[in-house]
């Protein structure tokens, strides 16, 4: 009797704009590729581009499903979706471009479903599964509840605390765990096979992340430098889901916006509550600052919202970037009738692209209220 799943699938996904392949694809991943199917000869290897993989979702699964694909502006999280779409219909090995298979990867045959819990410091949430390397047979819970997750994310445009919790490491552990939990203490709920992940260098820029199996075996090696896009290993039409996050656009929306929940935010001297960041009275100077992200150059409307008791004669706010912080305008406003302010609102423009800008903001003593959010308009 056989003792671990034989290997019959093994599925890659290519997402760049115009969502073909492009005309040549970097050594570097024919290479990993090649390590797969030297390791898997007998198993069907398949690279899936966002044409098919579009046309796939659309005839397997609800109409959500493909909403919430074309909703990701990322393609690394479109990515993350499908990988899950895919495992759930066909079952197999997922591998991410950048991972190198260098040993058979053993997956006992009383398991349904085989991950790698990733590197502790990589997120807050102990349950995040790397999710570079996955195994399911068809038809797996775990990966219908991570699919269910992040339609409900993207419904609730949730950003969480990292560029991790919207469709990532984070949703795909809570769906192991919510799967886990359901069955109760039944003999099925140990049906996943979960290995670890170590950096051999961690105190190097390239972690070199190993996949190391339950029984201590090396599977695999993450042998990409950097993460959130594929430029560095010769990919042109990718994008930066890290950028992107930043820029609080990974849900293809119109209007940028930071509310006061937002940990890009930063706080001096103040408090968040459950309602606003609050500015008591006698507050001067610099309170609020960030959220760092990257900026085109174009005309911009900068919304910034307040409670509705907010009062206050005066208020700055410098508009700095890069690691210098310069400042690179400067927006100011004065409220000679001292009446309630519960919404301002500044165009600016600039002629080239930046990068970390952050929003400085600035209250003078008699400012008494709370902060609620910045919206950031380009316009056209």
């Amino acid at each position: 009797m056989r003792k671990n799943h034989k290997i019959d699938k093994i599925h890659y996904v290519f997402i760049i704009d115009g969502d073909d392949f492009p005309e040549n694809i970097p050594e570097f991943i024919k290479i990993n590729i090649e390590y797969s199917r030297e390791i898997y000869p007998h198993a069907e290897i398949k690279i899936w581009n966002g044409r098919e993989l579009k046309k796939f979702i659309s005839e397997n699964f609800h109409p959500d499903v493909l909403w919430a694909y074309n909703t990701l502006t990322p393609y690394a999280f479109r990515c993350d979706l499908a990988r899950y779409c895919l495992l759930y219909i066909y079952g197999g090995i997922y591998i991410d471009l950048g991972v190198r298979l260098i040993n058979p990867w053993q997956i006992p045959i009383t398991k349904e479903v085989a991950a790698f819990r990733d590197v502790p410091f990589i997120t807050n949430s102990w349950t995040a599964l790397q999710i570079g390397l996955l195994f399911s047979i068809p038809r797996q819970e775990e990966f219908k509840k991570a699919i269910d997750f992040i339609i409900e994310n993207c419904r609730n445009k949730y950003y969480g605390k990292n560029p991790l919790y919207p469709t990532g490491p984070v949703v795909l552990g809570r769906a192991f765990i919510a799967t886990m939990v359901a069955k109760g203490q039944s003999v099925v709920a140990d049906n996943q096979h979960i290995g670890n992940c170590r950096c051999i260098t961690p105190e190097s820029p390239k972690l070199n992340m190993t996949y190391v199996s339950k029984e201590g075996t090396v599977v695999a090696l993450r042998n990409k430098q950097a993460g959130g896009d594929l430029k560095h290993i010769g990919v042109s039409g990718s994008n930066n889901y890290n950028d992107i996050w930043r820029a609080r656009q990974i849900y293809s929306e119109p209007t940028q916006i930071w509310d006061f929940k937002c940990h890009e935010l930063q706080t001096i001297g103040v408090s968040r509550t459950s309602y606003g960041i609050f500015i008591p009275l006698n507050t001067k100077g610099r309170v609020i600052f960030g959220p760092y992200f990257k900026m085109n150059k174009g005309k911009y409307i900068l919304e910034v919202y307040f409670s509705e008791e907010t009062k206050f004669s005066k208020l700055c706010i410098d508009i700095a970037c890069g690691n210098d912080h310069k400042t690179i305008k400067k927006l100011r406003y004065f409220n000679i009738l001292k009446k309630n302010i519960k919404k301002l609102r500044f165009t600016f423009s600039t002629k080239r692209n930046y990068e970390n800008i952050e929003f400085r903001l600035y209250v003078y003593k008699n400012f008494s209220g709370h902060f609620l959010k910045y919206n950031l308009i380009k316009i056209k």
